[in-house]
């Protein structure tokens, strides 16, 4: 299912730290594909993405990808992101976001509530290019599609890189935003 507009400028929504401190991507990660991974704690695949991730950052960082992940439990994301990251130490950034936030990162309605993981990818001039969640079908291809996607990205292609209509809650065709 899909919600957020694509191509569209990234939200400038800073990841937050316990903290306190503030990740700017829009403003720190200017210039680089970006990659952002947002997961609940509790998520077994949440946690593949995110070690599938730091293998892709390893392959492409060098040629100017960069991924960061966010925490956007349900309940208390503040209170659970430090544990989970001393648990399973991440390759790369991670922070947390309230729910708020998170709605506006991923741009989706307020009253949806997408399967996570969501994985966002930015290209270097901070447009949202491509968008996939957890019940997405490119999420069983990830192997492929995502080195795809960050190559093609890498390589400065224009064009949303997704197919993927808008739909609401039902599974009906949304009309496009203008």
């Amino acid at each position: 299912m899909a919600f957020g507009e694509i191509p569209r400028p990234l939200a400038d929504v800073p990841i937050l730290y316990p903290t306190g401190q503030k990740l700017s991507v829009k403003t720190k990660y200017r210039g680089k594909v970006c990659v952002i991974v947002l997961i609940a704690t509790t998520c077994n695949s949440c946690k593949a993405m995110v070690d599938q991730l730091a293998k892709l950052q390893k392959q492409f960082g060098p040629r100017g990808m960069v991924a960061v992940g966010a925490v956007v439990d349900e309940q208390n994301a503040k209170y659970t992101v430090g544990p989970w990251v001393a648990r399973y130490r991440p390759a790369f950034e991670f922070g947390y976001l309230e729910k708020p936030e998170f709605i506006k990162l991923a741009d989706i309605p307020a009253n949806m509530r997408p399967f996570v993981p969501v994985v966002l990818f930015v290209d270097k001039k901070g447009k949202v290019r491509f968008q996939a969640y957890g019940d997405d079908a490119v999420m069983k291809q990830t192997e492929k599609a995502f080195p795809a996607i960050i190559d093609g990205l890498l390589k400065d292609q224009e064009g949303p890189m997704s197919t993927t209509k808008q739909v609401d809650a039902a599974g009906k065709e949304l009309p496009a935003k203008k």
